[in-house]
């Protein structure tokens, strides 16, 4: 999910939330969803996401291509409607961008230093939400805090060229 924000100039904030209320409707809704509709609960997650958090959100229409367009815009917000029922519309989630920012200027003064560990601090949490569901997972503020912690060893730890 990161590569398509990335790739569609999502900010960094809405990819977290798309991946958190992906993880948390995978996770509480009633019947399980078919292999098939996890891909459409994906792009679902990055339209609420885009919609929640972006200056000028994603169109349905736009998300069409992310699926190579096997669900059509009526498709992906009618699953989105059904993802609102299942998050019960709280959309309020904290993420680590929340935390990223604060905690990645205490390690430094230098805004140069402050500016790399928070690049290595969002990358690290990239990497871990592809590997781990967050529904049931560490806090928001847990993952942010040792990303940073890690960024902040691997500058200290590397060699300067």
């Amino acid at each position: 999910m990161f590569e398509v924000c990335d790739d569609r100039d999502f900010s960094f904030e809405a990819a977290l939330l798309s991946v958190r209320y992906y993880d948390r409707y995978v996770h509480f809704v009633d019947e399980p969803i078919a292999r098939d509709d996890l891909q459409l609960a994906a792009v679902a997650a990055l339209l609420l996401a885009s919609r929640f958090e972006d200056t000028c959100p994603v169109d349905a229409r736009d998300l069409e291509w992310l699926t190579d367009y096997a669900y059509s815009a009526a498709e992906i917000v009618d699953q989105e409607i059904r993802m609102l029922r299942v998050l019960d519309d709280r959309l309020m989630l904290a993420t680590e961008s929340s935390f990223l920012c604060d905690a990645a200027c205490g390690v430094s003064g230098d805004a140069v230093v402050a500016m790399a560990v928070l690049r290595l601090a969002r990358r690290f949490v990239e990497k871990f939400h592809a590997l781990v569901s967050t529904a049931t997972g560490p806090l928001p503020s847990e993952i942010a805090r040792a990303a940073v912690e890690l960024a902040r060893e691997l500058l200290v730890n590397t060699p300067r060229l």
